[in-house]
């Protein structure tokens, strides 16, 4: 099940990486960029669900939960605070239009940054592990980043 986890992020990466380049830009749309982050939100879901309805039922709970389900958002949220300053740095040097997407783009980014270097610690590769922890650790830059784009992202 290793396959899976690297689609997500690397997809997740790509779509946050392209859509903050195309939104640093004046009169440029996001294209696709949130339809191409719920398709793959969508795939991992799709695929824990399966590993879940396959996995004997006293077993599910900890496919879900894993054994650092507590850390795991967090450092992911931490470990992308360098990234994180990255992309605003970045993007503030440019000329955003729309700063809460922006912001939020930028802040995915540094999220799926902050999930590459964290995967390459974390013991649990179990898809409804990924998509929950790893998922909800993303989350928090990106809203943090659509919370402070208007405020750091003005020009």
């Amino acid at each position: 099940m290793d396959a899976p986890d690297g689609i997500h992020i690397h997809a997740d990466l790509g779509d946050a990486l392209g859509a903050a380049t195309r939104l640093a830009r004046p009169g440029v749309r996001a294209g696709h960029a949130a339809e191409a982050a719920l398709v793959a939100v969508g795939t991992i879901w799709v695929l824990t669900g399966a590993v879940l309805l396959s996995a004997p039922p006293g077993e599910r709970i900890g496919l879900v939960l894993g054994e650092t389900w507590a850390w795991c958002p967090p450092s992911i949220a931490f470990l992308s605070v360098p990234a994180f300053a990255a992309a605003f740095w970045a993007m503030r040097g440019l000329a955003p239009t729309r700063p809460i997407a922006a912001g939020a783009y930028s802040g995915l980014l540094a999220g799926a940054l902050g999930a590459v270097v964290y995967c390459l610690h974390c013991p649990e590769m179990a898809p409804p592990f990924l998509g929950t922890w790893y998922l909800l650790g993303m989350l928090v830059p990106a809203a943090a980043g659509a919370a402070l784009g208007p405020a750091l992202l003005r020009w």
